[in-house]
């Protein structure tokens, strides 16, 4: 069969076995295509129906949304102490309480955003989210002159924000400040709905963008703009906050996030590759998952590893403020130290997210795990080791981290997204989503507990005796997972 398309020109030969040099033809179709119609972005095969454009659209709005992601992060311990006017003695517990309320905005809703985008497609999600993150991050900002509007109770709202803190019976030294921090938590909350819808959105359209031949490397080009967008902001939000100020910066991010949703609303198109017949629900992907050996390894690799760089950024920095006097350092000068080994982890692992997407489409998905996994978990058995944060042995030890981590960031997304069934990729993923959140708390709470009660040591091995558990069951168990 000839067929002429465009610049293609295609010659099947099927199973004939009536003549004999045919017979060598047998095992497969044999298919010559002219190379000026191979369309591709970045190693990704161009899918019919879509453009170059969509593709760019794609990764751009992942990139801002990456931004948006990160700028809470840095622009809150100057938020709360100059705009809320938190005491810095409490500046620890309440952003550790702001991180984990995004994170259990991920838990609440990924499963049901997942489930919902499989009805109505993933652009008009993608679309909301960026205009909450828009709204919410201008709201954010205005926490004070909200919390006095609205008539927060000082009392109460001291007695809530104190326990949040872990110190209950201090309540008293919240007052002025409890009202509105208590409002930039609920305000949290917001933000992180708009992250996680934005987000789980564009993970799955880069895997209904792709094919399995290539899936690898589109979810390698997902994580390294997540990365970029990490270097950009601890970069040049620091210089951009001290010349224009905090507030600039949040309409900054409020600004990115409306461009996102613009290029989402013009740029982007839903490309769904199947859909099923019956709509699927939050209860349908429990037996999906149970029936899949490769969804399973998916979900596992998301629940241990996604922690990776919350336990190692927050572990070592604890860790350094903690020995800073013993070196002969400020508090200050001991965290940008610290700050140098996650520079390095920063820039390996976007090095590394390239060669990860060509080693998972071309090695395989489980060998590139497996491989990932195992040095992740030596790495974090390293920091273990160390006997200091200041160690050379740290630098080391976050090179294999960042060695690991795109693996098997990618991987997962990689993994789920093939054994997820036609018309549930969205739901499937969703559900992939939800276990992040879960490892992450898991982690930080037992590794919190682990930090103080067992030594420094204890947080990172246990999180890389996981890593390294999971590594090897996978091994073992490689043969019934089929990618």
């Amino acid at each position: 069969m000839f067929k002429l398309s465009g610049w293609m020109f295609v010659h099947r030969v099927h199973h004939v076995h009536t003549v004999p040099w045919q017979s060598l033809l047998k095992f497969s179709s044999v298919r010559w295509e002219c190379a000026l119609d191979k369309k591709t972005f970045a190693g990704i095969r161009v899918l019919p129906g879509i453009t170059r454009l969509h593709y760019c659209s794609l990764y751009f709005t992942t990139l801002l949304i990456g931004i948006a992601m990160v700028m809470p992060a840095v622009l809150q311990p100057a938020f709360l102490k100059e705009v809320i006017g938190v005491s810095p003695d409490y500046f620890g517990s309440i952003n550790s309480f702001l991180s984990i309320i995004s994170q259990v905005a991920t838990l609440a809703l990924a499963g049901v955003l997942g489930v919902f985008s499989d009805r109505v497609g993933r652009r008009p999600l993608a679309v909301l989210g960026f205009a909450v993150t828009a709204v919410f991050f201008v709201l954010y900002y205005h926490a004070g002159p909200i919390a006095a509007f609205v008539q927060v109770p000082e009392g109460i709202s001291a007695d809530v924000c104190a326990l949040i803190s872990f110190v209950p019976g201090r309540s008293s030294e919240f007052y002025g400040f409890a009202p509105g921090l208590l409002t930039v938590y609920c305000l949290r909350f917001g933000l992180g709905v708009g992250f996680v819808m934005v987000l789980q959105q564009l993970v799955t359209m880069a895997a209904d963008y792709s094919s399995e031949d290539d899936r690898g490397r589109a979810m390698a080009l997902n994580g390294m703009m997540i990365g970029i967008a990490s270097a950009v902001v601890f970069g040049l939000a620091a210089p951009f906050v001290k010349n224009r100020g905090v507030e600039a910066a949040f309409y900054l991010a409020a600004a990115l996030a409306c461009t996102g949703m613009l290029g989402c609303l013009v740029c982007l198109k839903d490309h769904v590759q199947a859909r099923r017949s019956a709509v699927p629900r939050l209860r349908d992907i429990i037996p999906v998952v149970r029936r899949s050996p490769l969804l399973q390894a998916g979900y596992l690799c998301a629940l241990v590893t996604r922690a990776d760089v919350v336990v190692a950024s927050t572990f070592i920095t604890t860790w350094g403020v903690m020995l800073s006097a013993e070196h002969g350092f400020t508090s200050e000068q001991a965290t940008a130290r610290i700050a140098l080994p996650m520079v390095v982890f920063t820039i390996v692992s976007l090095l590394a997210f390239p060669l990860v997407g060509i080693l998972l489409d071309r090695w395989g998905r489980m060998p590139t795990i497996i491989a990932s996994l195992l040095m992740g978990g030596i790495g974090m058995l390293l920091l273990a080791a160390s006997s200091g944060p200041f160690s050379g042995w740290v630098y080391a030890a976050m090179v294999m981290v960042a060695l690991g981590m795109p693996g098997t960031m990618a991987g997962a997304n990689t993994l789920t997204a093939d054994g997820a069934p036609p018309g549930m990729v969205g739901s499937v993923m969703g559900g992939m989503t939800t276990m992040q959140p879960i490892g992450i708390i898991f982690f930080l709470v037992a590794g919190g507990y682990a930090f103080d009660a067992l030594g420094p040591g204890w947080a990172f091995g246990l999180k890389g005796t996981a890593t390294l558990i999971l590594g090897l069951g996978l091994l073992l168990t490689c043969r019934r997972i089929r990618k």
